[in-house]
């Protein structure tokens, strides 16, 4: 495309990962239990600097609060790494599906129907998502579009 060399983009420092990591893995002034922030330093370590990795993971951080639950989100990092999946899925977007949902799961599951790089057209997706008893329609929404 052209004959300008590529710009090969590194990864997020130990510092800027965690940075971004705690920011938004803890509330603005809510305490941080050193236990939970030890955690945390090991699972930003994990995810190696890739900005995607720590964000699909604080996602499913910010909502757990003990320590249990931590420690099994940094388990589960250990062993998705240590199992390649046939697809070559990154095992932290891996185990953000693990943590979705029963109802969600069949939703995102769903979208494997449509061929790969194909544009899915939100609208005929709820539709279908709804034909099939995954989500209930709310009364009064005919879903135009």
């Amino acid at each position: 495309m052209g004959a300008q060399n590529p710009y090969i983009l590194s990864g997020l420092s130990e510092e800027s990962s965690w940075d971004l990591f705690e920011r938004k893995a803890f509330a603005r002034g809510a305490q941080r239990p050193p236990k939970l922030v030890q955690i945390g330093q090991e699972i930003v370590k994990k995810c190696q600097g890739l900005p995607l990795a720590i964000e699909v993971l604080v996602c499913i951080m910010h909502y757990k609060r003990e320590e249990g639950e931590w420690q099994a989100v940094l388990q589960n990092i250990k062993t998705w790494k240590l199992q390649h999946t046939k697809n070559e899925i990154m095992p932290e977007l891996w185990l953000s599906y693990v943590d979705l949902p029963t109802h969600l799961k069949k939703c995102f599951a769903f979208c494997a129907i449509f061929p790969k790089d194909r544009d899915i057209e939100k609208v005929k997706l709820i539709r279908l998502w709804l034909a099939h008893g995954f989500i209930a329609s709310q009364k009064g929404n005919d879903m135009k579009g």
